[in-house]
């Protein structure tokens, strides 16, 4: 709606500023022309005058007054020839330079003969009979009606611009109305066309407003809504329409703290579940040492293989206990620089006694360069032992796990194709060759509560992931092509470690951990 009445309106003003302009251009020209045609007008009547001047200072001459005639007559004559010159200048027609022509060439003679008079006093007068001459014949005669017929040229031209001027400010006149008037029309258009269009926009914003009536009926019951049928009717419904969305929120806030709740509960259920389950069996065992002993009587004790599996399930309960801890409270980092490598070959070390006792073959690939990360050198250890000990849960009769650590997809420079000297992190990859991770729980595997065991809270990745994301890395998992599930960890390198030299010699040696 706005672009048709901005398009008028910018219409309208360049029509009003175009008029203005050329109101404003015929007015200079027109005070230009009337200012020469006035100039003209004076010349003519300057003439006229001088030669009226000179023919009564000729008949004084004819009565004798010889000295003071030919005085007057020689300065009229000198300010007939200077008024003339400029009456030849300012003609503006053919005509009006005729009439200066003939009114010239008729004096021209009478001029010379008397400029010989006022010069040699002391020649003989002009006689009467010449002077009658010069008065009827010359003067009045010629002259005069010539430089009359000029001033009258002059005045009908003065007139004829004045009336033409009249025209045009009279069509300027009708222009600027008409403007208006156009104006006028065109506002009351696209006020009445604005007017139409916001009442059928407000006929159809009804549809939707009972639209979304109906839908929160369904939810809160009948709704009771003001009808849209006007402007003024819009403001009240959608203050209705308002009031009922206010109710529904009001709803839906209640229900999602339901079930929040109820999801907390069932969470607390779920590890609760676990935890029971991972508690009661270590202390089944336990109880069943226990009673043992005490159906013995005194002879009763707990010795050699009663202790060993004593304490493998308390040692069991302190690592359940210990995870749930971890998940529910957990560390504050303590960042310090360290090689990954270091802690990398550790970890790797620790569980080697167990992979020896599976038959389980560890490979552990490590770059010959030191990589510095700055983090908490426990958790990382923690991560590192958690996915391994998860490989060596899923290989029971034996297998590979390969570790390794490396610079991923080191940038090359798009001029040179060298490889940059801002690597900016690392990776650590623990892979297996195992039974890999179920379909169903790839992308789920990192949740709390989800295992691919049989025992177990399912907190451990939970944990690993949580981790990996304060130190500000990734960490994901997949299935292998071959077979076995891949776990991958990247951790953000030291700023120093970026300025490394020769990454490309970065190349991974094979360092085997065996088990017989």
């Amino acid at each position: 709606m706005a672009v048709p009445a901005v398009a008028i309106s910018l219409t309208l003003l360049a029509i009003g500023i175009g008029a203005a302009w050329y109101f404003h251009v015929q007015d200079a020209n027109f005070s230009l022309l009337l200012k020469r045609l006035t100039a003209e007008n004076q010349a003519g009547v300057e003439v006229a005058n001088k030669l009226t001047g000179i023919r009564r200072q000729l008949t004084l001459y004819r009565r004798h007054d010889e000295t003071h005639s030919l005085k007057s007559i020689q300065q009229l004559d000198e300010e007939f020839w200077q008024w003339l010159s400029q009456a030849e200048q300012l003609s503006s027609s053919d005509e009006q330079r005729t009439w200066v022509l003939q009114t010239r060439e008729a004096y021209q003679p009478a001029s010379a003969e008397l400029r010989v008079a006022w010069q040699s006093p002391e020649s003989e007068p002009i006689s009467d009979g010449r002077i009658e001459l010069l008065i009827s014949d010359v003067i009045s005669g010629r002259a005069l009606p010539a430089a009359e017929n000029y001033r009258q040229s002059s005045q009908r031209a003065v007139l004829q611009a004045s009336e033409e001027n009249i025209v045009i400010t009279g069509r300027v006149t009708i222009g600027l109305v008409v403007l208006g008037l156009c104006g006028a029309l065109a506002g009351l258009l696209i006020g009445y066309v604005m007017s139409r269009v916001v009442s059928r926009s407000v006929v159809q914003l009804n549809l939707p407003i009972r639209d979304a009536a109906g839908k929160l009926a369904e939810v809160i019951g009948p709704v009771s809504l003001r009808g849209v049928d006007r402007l003024d009717d819009v403001k009240p419904a959608l203050h209705d329409l308002a009031d009922q969305i206010g109710k529904v929120v009001i709803r839906l806030q209640k229900s999602q703290r339901d079930a929040l709740r109820a999801e907390q509960l069932a969470a607390l259920g779920q590890l609760a579940a676990g935890m029971a389950h991972e508690l009661r069996n270590p202390l089944t065992s336990i109880k069943l040492l226990v009673q043992s002993a005490a159906e013995q009587g005194a002879s009763g004790v707990l010795e050699g293989r009663d202790l060993i599996i004593l304490e493998q399930e308390i040692v069991r309960l302190e690592r359940a206990i210990q995870l749930f801890l971890d998940f529910a409270r957990p560390a504050k980092l303590q960042k310090q620089r360290f090689d990954l490598r270091e802690v990398i070959e550790n970890t790797v070390e620790l569980v080697s006694k167990r992979a020896a006792r599976q038959h389980v073959k560890l490979i552990c690939q490590l770059s010959d360069r030191p990589l510095l990360i700055e983090a908490d050198a426990e958790q990382i250890r923690q991560v590192t032992l958690n996915l391994l000990i998860n490989s060596l849960d899923v290989l029971p009769g034996g297998g590979t796990i390969d570790i390794t650590v490396d610079l991923p997809d080191n940038p090359r420079d798009a001029h040179t194709g060298d490889i940059s000297a801002t690597v900016r992190r690392v990776l650590l990859q623990i892979c297996d060759n195992g039974p890999g991770l179920p379909d169903s729980l790839v992308e789920r595997i990192f949740e709390p509560f989800v295992s691919t065991k049989e025992t177990g809270l399912g907190l451990g990745l939970s944990i690993c992931r949580r981790i990996v994301e304060d130190h500000g890395g990734t960490i994901g998992a997949g299935n292998r092509a071959g077979g076995g599930a891949e776990f991958h960890v990247e951790l953000p390198l030291a700023e120093s470690s970026a300025l490394l030299p020769a990454i490309e010699s970065l190349k991974p040696t094979t360092q085997g951990i065996h088990a017989v």
